[in-house]
Parts: structure tokens; sequence; C-alpha cells
């Protein structure tokens, strides 16, 4: 059997390509498609194939997936040079052209039900996967507790936890969790179409207070408006587009589209996944 990631030397494919790597048998094999092959044959080794991988060329993606059964398809990031969505249709496209028999797509928490800048991408992808008729698994995968790092390390350095999504609940999670799970999906051979991934459901408040005890620092928290939440993101040295995009994320979040928290990562994962608390240590660097 051949399993293959797309963006490979990214922080989830690089993850998921060394789990694979570990996990399969002396006749599987691991193929990593990556844009920068040299980047990512240094950060493999031998055991790992590498080849071409950029999402721009249907033809040398579709060489690049000759054989391979499994892809382990991640999705790319937004790209106003080059649309998200375009990136897909390639990747769907040489998948099809190289008869690959199983995707499984990293896709938005209810990608089908809720609406936002972005959501839709996901959602047209998952259709698109459909339409190609191969077999496949969409894992859509709330927000990595990684993504917090702002309000986290504005709690550690100053004492203030600052944001706008008011009390909009989020299914944080450890990124290597979301990775574990895509990678037993891979290994499975009769997944469902649909996982809903995601840590228990948690406020903002809540992950300041839990910032602030296992640092054992004191805490003020502000919950403000969009407008002052982007200037507090500036004012820390982050850029306009980054500013721009995390108030996006806080938008989405007071609107609630990250609250509808399932199972999914628990029962696949067979429970094993570390408590809220446990989480925020392991980013901070805490020992539990």
């Amino acid at each position: 059997m051949k399993f293959a990631v797309t963006g490979a030397t990214g922080r989830f494919g690089s993850q998921a390509v060394k789990m694979l790597q570990e996990q399969l048998t002396d006749h599987d094999q691991v193929i990593a498609l990556a844009r920068n092959v040299e980047k990512a044959e240094a950060m493999f080794g031998a055991g790992v194939e590498v080849r071409p991988g950029s999402y721009d060329s249907v033809d040398t993606l579709t060489k690049s997936m000759q054989g391979v059964d499994k892809l382990l398809f991640i999705s790319s990031q937004p790209n106003a040079d080059f649309p998200r969505l375009d990136q897909h249709k390639n990747i769907l496209s040489a998948a099809q052209n190289a008869e690959v028999q199983f995707i499984v797509y990293t896709s938005f928490p209810h990608a089908d039900k809720v609406d936002n800048p972005l959501s839709g991408d996901h959602k047209a992808t998952e259709a698109l996967i459909r339409e190609t008729g191969i077999a496949h698994t969409f894992a859509r995968n709330n927000w990595y507790l990684e993504n917090e790092m702002p309000l986290i390390n504005k709690v550690v350095n100053d004492g203030q936890a600052i944001y706008s999504a008011d009390s909009g609940k989020v299914g944080w999670a450890l990124e290597v969790e979301y990775v574990r799970a895509a990678v037993k999906l891979l290994q499975m051979d009769n997944p469902k179409e649909i996982y809903e991934f995601s840590g228990r459901a948690h406020t903002f408040e809540e992950l300041a207070e839990t910032v602030a005890r296992v640092t054992s620092n004191t805490l003020e928290i502000e919950q403000v408006s969009d407008a002052d939440y982007k200037q507090s993101l500036l004012n820390d040295g982050f850029g306009e587009s980054t500013a721009d995009l995390f108030v996006v994320f806080q938008q989405l979040i007071r609107n609630g589209d990250l609250a509808n928290v399932r199972n999914d990562l628990y029962e696949v994962l067979d429970d094993d996944v570390p408590n809220f608390e446990e989480g925020v240590k392991t980013v901070l660097g805490v020992e539990s």
C-alpha cells in the first residue's frame, strides 16, 4: 500500500509523514509530496520517497501520484495570487488521473452548515471530492490550541487577555491530535464520510484563566470591540494582514461557528486525548 501526503513540509504534513513512517509495515510506502523536494528529502531521510508536490501543475502532480493508493490531502493556505480552490482543483484532477483510491481531506468544522470567510473553499472542495467518485472521508478539524499564542503570550508576559469573541466557545485541541486522527483515518478500512474533530468546548475566558493558573500569573481580562482587538495586535507587533485574519477568527468564534463539538476525536483516538489543561501545559512547555 502506498500512502501520500500533500504539503509534506508544512507543520501538519511533516508530522503526518513521520507518523506514517513509524506506523506502517515494511510492505507499505510513504510518499511525501512537497513543493521543495530538497527540503523534504533533508527533513525525512531515506525512509520516505519525496516527489514534486507543488499545487500549480496538474501534470506534475499526476506523475507524482502514480501508484498512490491513499492520499492525505491537507488543505492549502489561502493565496490571493493562486486561489486556494484552484489549488485544490489541481490536486483532485491529478488524483483522478492517477487513479488514487482513497482521500482523507482536512476540512473546516461543519463546513456544510456554517458561512464565514474561511469555510467556503472547504465546502466547495468537499463537493468537488464527491464529484470525483473517489472514496473519501472529511476530517473537519476544529481549532488548534496553538492558534491562540497571541492571547497565551499576552497572559504570560503581561497578565492580560484581550479578545473580542465574547462568550463564543471553541473546540480547541493540540494540532498533533488532529494529525494523529487523520493518520488513523488513512489506515482505516471503512471510515465514515465525515468526522467532526475537536476537543471539548471552552471560552477565551476559560483559556486565559487556565493559562494564568498553570503559570501562576495574575490576570486582567478585557472583552473589547473588533477594532480595539485589532489595535492590540498591531501594538504587539503583528502586521496588518495578520491582525485582520485574527479578527476574522474572533468574529466566527463569536458567531458560534466553532462551538458545536462532538466526540469524534475521542472515539477515533480511543479517548487518548489530553484534557484542556494538559493541552495548555503542552503549548506552554510546562510539565504536568
